[in-house]
């Protein structure tokens, strides 16, 4: 059989992440219809996504275990727990499995992007890998472009639980695709620039570099003013101008576009400027 091409892969990896992040974003333009749907009160809906927030902290527990097992194991591991949570939703509708949904579809989130990101890192050079990497971070905008605004359309016309349907069909399409043209096989024993074996379990290692800690500082300051636009812009524009679902959905395409005109200068521009220039 022959191995399938990094650029089948990568195309694959990136519609699979449009699918996690419509799925992850579209609460926040529906915050107030899913609120109303669920029978709870908007404050109250702000605190359930501050929860799911809270479950990156397990990012740095869950990540070594491509490392440990394999890439692939993760992939397919991410995305069945992705599946799991929003199937929930459909077969037992309520708030309590809604809640169940967002905590589980952010945790199979979790362990498939470190896996995604370690098993491309494996194959590509690293003057190319910011511009592949950049490409399936595109998955950001494309899902406020397109994945946000179907989203959106069922969940007009078919009620809250109908876009969980959707999102659980097209997880068990990735899951199947993923298992077929993504091989196995264990990483490579990684060093760093000095030649010092970089253990998987390795977190007080990484954190003593002070440039990580200062990347995890940016990194919390940026993620904390995007989580706060994102928790108050759908409830804002629909309190302020009395916008209807599929205004809302509109404005997220919008927010999308701009994204897409950002992660597109990454694309370009981050292999040729360099990643510290890029950065800085």
């Amino acid at each position: 059989m022959k191995k399938p091409s990094l650029s089948i892969q990568v195309g694959l990896f990136t519609l699979a992440r449009v699918m996690i992040n419509s799925g992850y974003r579209m609460v926040y333009p529906f915050l107030s219809v899913f609120a109303r749907g669920l029978g709870v009160d908007v404050e109250t809906f702000s605190l359930v996504l501050t929860g799911r927030s809270l479950m990156g902290l397990l990012s740095p527990l869950l990540a070594p275990l491509a490392d440990r097992r394999g890439r692939k194991v993760s992939l397919l591991l991410g995305l069945g727990i992705y599946t799991l949570g929003a199937g929930i939703v459909v077969l037992w509708p309520s708030l309590t499995t809604f809640v169940l949904a967002l905590l589980l579809t952010t945790l199979g989130n979790i362990v498939f992007l470190p896996a995604m990101q370690a098993y491309l890192g494996d194959r590509i050079p690293y003057a190319r890998r910011g511009r592949v990497l950049a490409i399936t971070e595109l998955s950001w905008s494309l899902a406020f472009i397109a994945g946000v605004p179907l989203l959106g359309w069922l969940l007009a016309g078919q009620g809250w639980p109908a876009p969980f349907a959707l999102l659980a069909g097209l997880g068990v399409l990735f899951l199947v695709l993923i298992a077929f043209f993504v091989p196995n096989g264990r990483p490579q024993v990684q060093q760093d620039a000095s030649g010092a074996v970089l253990r998987p379990d390795g977190l007080r290692q990484v954190l003593a570099i002070p440039a990580v800690l200062a990347a995890l500082v940016m990194s919390f300051t940026f993620t904390t003013a995007n989580e706060l636009v994102n928790l108050m812009f759908g409830v804002w524009l629909e309190d302020s101008f009395h916008l209807q679902l599929e205004a809302l959905a509109a404005s997220a395409a919008v927010l999308g576009l701009a994204e897409l005109g950002g992660e597109s200068l990454t694309v370009a521009l981050v292999d040729r400027l360099g990643k510290r220039r890029s950065v800085t």
